[in-house]
């Protein structure tokens, strides 16, 4: 496990653009914590890592949202999902095994479905933050994170070290 500290939805983002640089057809990252942890905020950076343009919001709605790029980005949010039956039929499986980069908000909720060989990603406060550290839309959090990088196969492993390389030079 490899873990940042941000400081800002400006820094959270700037992470996840890092890692969006990196990721390619096939990859799946999902993404865990709290409401307004800063989920949506890190999948906005990922998002422009890859080359995406427009908003980028959480599909929680929706449940997945399609963002065309060179390598499209399929943000999905789980959080209303009641399990497998649920990601069925919203057609979930068929985005994990595709052409794009994969972002799963509270993909506990889809845990049966999730490949084995993916990234996990934990955002949370830190424990020492203040009460101010965090709003519920996650948008606007203003406090400080803690970003926990857990590779799931030897493709992911690699991923995070070059992450680490790329947001810490010479470290």
């Amino acid at each position: 496990m490899t873990v940042f500290q941000t400081s800002s939805p400006h820094e959270t983002r700037k992470l996840g653009e890092t890692l969006g640089r990196l990721l390619g057809p096939g990859d799946v990252v999902c993404l865990e914590g709290e409401l307004g942890a800063g989920k949506t905020v890190f999948v906005q950076g990922m998002a422009a890592g890859m080359g995406v343009r427009g908003r980028v919001a959480s599909p929680t709605f929706t449940i997945i949202h399609e963002h065309p790029g060179k390598v499209p980005l399929y943000h999905v949010d789980a959080y209303r999902l009641e399990g497998v039956d649920d990601a069925g039929t919203a057609g979930i499986e068929e985005y994990l095994y595709g052409r794009g980069a994969v972002a799963i908000e509270w993909p506990q909720r889809i845990q049966e479905l999730l490949p084995d060989e993916r990234l996990d990603v934990v955002i949370s406060v830190p424990a020492d933050a203040d009460e101010g550290g965090r709003m519920p839309d996650g948008d606007s959090d203003p406090g400080p994170r803690e970003i926990a990088f857990l590779p799931h196969g030897e493709k992911f492993r690699r991923m995070v070290e070059e992450l680490k390389a790329l947001a810490h030079p010479g470290h």
